[in-house]
């Protein structure tokens, strides 16, 4: 795609060496948008090495003449079948207004089209996905104006441990609590995510397990942000009845621990597991002294995540939304809810 910018700007897809830049650019933005920072440079470079990410051809940066980060756009398309790819834009405030976020995102429509060759079952639908916070008209706006429509809500909730008590976690009777073991049966920690995540919105089961598998472990042990000893699995002997998986620190937040993961599998569901593992995990992430926890919830949850986090004295931050448009109608292949 050829970019019309003003003088002096250029594009280019992505390297390490432009993480720094890049970081202050979503930084910027994210400030704009929440009033919050978004990234650390480590926490980019570990999601730019996620496998089949490829810096090379998923991303393209808008630099301004004095060699800032101007604007930035990847595309997530290595979900298999690639039937839903997902968008993410920034674009610096300093350089709003020249066109940066309108092309960006044509370049990112472009990309999502040519997912559409490589879904082999041409009855499938295909759209492309994206979000942004909703008090952010300037981009609620650039999404509707290339007619991606609001999708689905989604909330940042936040609980403050100098103003909410934690409670004690009750545990059914069988259910024991463990460390997550990198050197243990990761493969069985996946198999167990799928199986409980598989009703949310939004869900697909990969074709290539595989290559999906490598992903879930990169998260889980190759981020800087990722600490085992306090990710936690609740057993019910030799099963996995849920799980829980953080990240040491909320986005751009290092006074908040983050809970990234937060399921339990149908069959050892209405016990309180996932109560208790929340936890147990607020009381342990204030005794490294984190001053609160976060997380994001889909506003409608069909198992009931909204009132369980607000049942144990989380609260609403702010709300975003995603966005699609259909590339290629068709059937629907993932979770409706």
């Amino acid at each position: 795609m050829k970019f019309d910018l003003p003088e002096g700007f250029s594009t280019r897809p992505a390297t390490v060496e432009d993480a720094e830049a890049i970081v202050e650019c979503f930084n910027a933005a994210h400030m704009d948008m929440t009033g919050t920072l978004e990234f650390e440079l480590q926490e980019l470079l570990d999601d730019w090495n996620s496998p089949g990410f490829d810096l090379a051809t998923k991303t393209i940066t808008v630099y301004a003449p004095n060699g800032d980060a101007a604007g930035y756009a990847e595309i997530w398309d290595v979900d298999s079948p690639p039937v839903r790819p997902f968008l993410f834009v920034r674009v610096h405030p300093r350089y709003y207004n020249l066109g940066i976020g309108t092309q960006l995102t044509q370049w990112g429509i472009e990309m999502g089209k040519a997912c559409i060759a490589r879904v082999e079952d041409p009855t499938l639908q295909v759209s492309l996905r994206s979000y942004t916070y909703l008090d952010h008209q300037p981009s609620v706006t650039l999404l509707n104006n290339f007619n991606l429509e609001q999708e689905r809500l989604y909330i940042d909730m936040e609980i403050d441990f100098s103003e909410t008590p934690i409670q004690p976690p009750r545990w059914a009777a069988g259910i024991t609590l463990q460390t997550l073991n990198p050197e243990g049966d990761i493969r069985a920690v996946y198999e167990a995510f799928l199986d409980g995540w598989q009703d949310h919105y939004g869900f697909i089961m990969p074709q290539d397990k595989d290559a999906d598998f490598e992903r879930f472990k990169h998260d889980l042990l190759a981020q800087d942000e990722v600490n085992p000893d306090y990710c936690y699995l609740a057993m019910d002997g030799d099963e996995i009845a849920g799980m829980l998986l953080t990240r040491m620190h909320y986005w751009g937040n290092r006074e908040k621990g983050y809970v990234s993961t937060l399921t339990v599998r149908p069959n050892w569901r209405g016990k309180g597991i996932a109560k208790a593992l929340l936890l147990h995990s607020f009381a342990e992430f204030k005794a490294i002294g984190r001053t609160g926890a976060a997380l994001d919830v889909d506003a409608s949850s069909l198992t009931g995540a909204t009132k369980l986090y607000e049942g144990v004295g989380m609260k609403v931050k702010r709300t975003k939304g995603t966005y699609e448009k259909i590339l290629r109608e068709g059937k629907k292949i993932f979770n409706e809810g």
